[in-house]
């Protein structure tokens, strides 16, 4: 079977020692033992105790080596061995079924693994830092197209460990999974641009829950605070950040970076120290 050897050419009129055995199939002679001793194939000894396996014992050697090849463990080998054919052929169907079934869920795990090696595959040329943010959402695209959006930010930052976080999440995350994290998010801008058009001073516990709660929905990656600092100052310094926050409501940019800085200080950061961790 695929060019393993089976046994067949100790087929013949005489016996055999294990060592013979062992080298001809290459069967361990360990589990070769081991099959004699739950009496899966148990040869005759010879007056000195030696194994001796004759034509009928490695005629059921090869038996037992095709259905190892197939998955079977030593019970079922052992059942359909001396079990009338239509039993071994039921055996056989279940063993399809389970079988047909594994290959579904390894093709699943091999499309999901490619995603993930394709997402992580920097373009030609790039150096990836690690202090550097990772744009904070790559299907938002801050008004921009999404698919350019996102071919961008991959660009940018595939090869970064913020950046394989999200490929992880982004490949494993079902469709219902993301847009319901998509429209959170969009609920607490909802929320944040309705605070700054109400006034809200942003160095206020209110606008720091919001800035808490604005962190806690950037589900791309884990968002540590001194993180969102560093993302901040990219909402302030990236015109398509800015311009995504203007639209939601006039001056909501730097509102939301100043209840983000004060919310730093609350978790005992200076957030002009903050750093990329």
């Amino acid at each position: 079977m695929n060019g393993k050897r089976t046994g067949e050419e100790l087929v013949e009129e005489r016996y055999c020692r294990i060592g013979e055995v062992a080298e001809a199939t290459g069967v361990s002679r360990r589990v070769l033992r081991r099959w004699d001793e739950i009496g899966l194939v148990s040869p005759s000894r010879t007056w000195s105790g030696y194994r001796e396996y004759g034509p009928d014992d490695l005629e059921r050697l090869r038996r037992v080596m095709v259905y190892r090849e197939l998955g079977f463990d030593s019970d079922r080998i052992r059942e359909v061995l001396d079990a009338p054919v239509a039993a071994v052929m039921g055996e056989m169907e279940d063993s399809r079924v389970a079988l047909e079934g594994k290959i579904v869920e390894l093709q699943e795990i091999l499309k999901t693994l490619n995603k993930l090696i394709s997402l992580n595959q920097a373009e030609e040329g790039f150096e990836a830092s690690d202090s550097t943010p990772v744009s904070e959402d790559c299907n938002q695209g801050a008004g921009e197209d999404d698919g350019d959006w996102s071919r961008q930010a991959r660009t940018r930052w595939a090869g970064s460990r913020e950046w394989l976080e999200y490929s992880e999440r982004v490949v494993t995350m079902s469709r219902h999974d993301r847009k319901e994290a998509g429209s959170h998010l969009v609920e607490v801008e909802s929320d944040l641009a309705e605070a700054c058009r109400g006034g809200v001073d942003p160095r206020g516990e209110v606008a720091m829950d919001l800035a808490e709660r604005h962190r806690g929905a950037l589900y791309w990656y884990r968002v540590t605070p001194s993180m969102h600092c560093c993302l901040a100052r990219m909402y302030e310094a990236d015109g398509r950040f800015r311009h995504h926050y203007e639209e939601l409501e006039p001056g909501l940019t730097n509102w939301l970076v100043e209840a983000i800085d004060c919310n730093a200080r609350r978790h005992g950061l200076d957030p002009a120290k903050t750093i990329w961790r």
